[in-house]
């Protein structure tokens, strides 16, 4: 593990700091991409708009959720007095805070909205992916105990035994869903609001399976049951049921090759 990048003794720099900033300016320009291949009558100045608001809102949101479910505020005082302190981000806090200001930023722009929605989903994701690669490093998000060749020692850790990699394999499994919805969109046939609805349903399906590996405290229901996240993953998967019945037709059917469109074996 490599918690700082640099340290002296006045001043240090955390790794996950770094990488999540990458990650952030990564999503950025892979939106501002997507928006110029794809969705070309979509404004760069509505685009960077969004894109302050949700990072603005996905930070409160982030550092919020981390605060009640890991840092026990004792009064509203403390709450915000943490809130204005560096400290731990949980991502579906970040997520949830900025699809709920961005509703509200874009109530009456529906066009603009369904596009934003298709861009930040696989932006989103890309950003993600490296962002847990500061995670892994930072050595405070691990895995349950294991055996396998690939396991990692996180030497930070109170019992430094070989663990699953999670967050490693989280950023490798969203990095595959972010290059299957670029496939998607290169079909030219699909609705943005399809591939944002997509984006959401697959990574809340891919967070909740790997929940079960990790085995750092994120808060608990229903007993020891289901951690936070995975309740906040079938909430989402519960919200957009309805959506999804009427968007995965169109969706799943712009993977379907028409057959002389293939080439003929020889």
């Amino acid at each position: 593990m490599m918690p700082l990048l640099y340290e002296s003794k006045h001043f240090f720099i955390p790794t996950w700091h770094v990488v999540v900033a990458i990650g952030i300016i990564t999503a950025y320009l892979y939106a501002h991409y997507l928006r110029g291949e794809f969705y070309p009558t979509l404004k760069k100045e509505i685009l960077f708009e969004s894109f302050l608001i949700s990072y603005v809102t996905a930070y409160l949101g982030a550092r919020s959720l981390t605060i009640l479910i890991e840092e026990n505020p004792s009064s509203l005082y403390d709450f915000f007095s943490k809130l204005g302190q560096f400290g731990g981000l949980t991502f579906f806090g970040g997520l949830l805070a900025a699809l709920f200001v961005q509703m509200i930023y874009l109530r009456k722009r529906k066009e603009e909205r369904k596009i934003l929605f298709g861009i930040a989903g696989p932006s989103v994701l890309l950003g993600l992916s490296i962002g847990r690669i500061g995670c892994f490093l930072n050595g405070d998000d691990y895995g349950i105990p294991s055996s396998y060749w690939w396991s990692v020692s996180f030497h930070n850790h109170a019992n430094p035994v070989p663990r699953v990699p999670v967050q490693l394999l989280e950023s490798f499994f969203v990095f595959l869903l972010v290059l299957f919805l670029y496939f998607i969109q290169k079909r030219k046939n699909s609705k943005p609001e399809n591939l944002g609805l997509f984006s959401l349903r697959g990574y809340c399906v891919l967070r909740f399976f790997l929940e079960f590996l990790r085995d750092d405290n994120r808060g608990f229901w229903f007993g020891d049951l289901l951690s936070t996240s995975q309740v906040i993953c079938i909430f989402l998967l519960l919200m957009t049921v309805n959506l999804f019945k009427e968007k995965a037709r169109p969706l799943l059917s712009c993977l379907k090759t028409k057959s002389k469109d293939l080439p003929s074996l020889k």
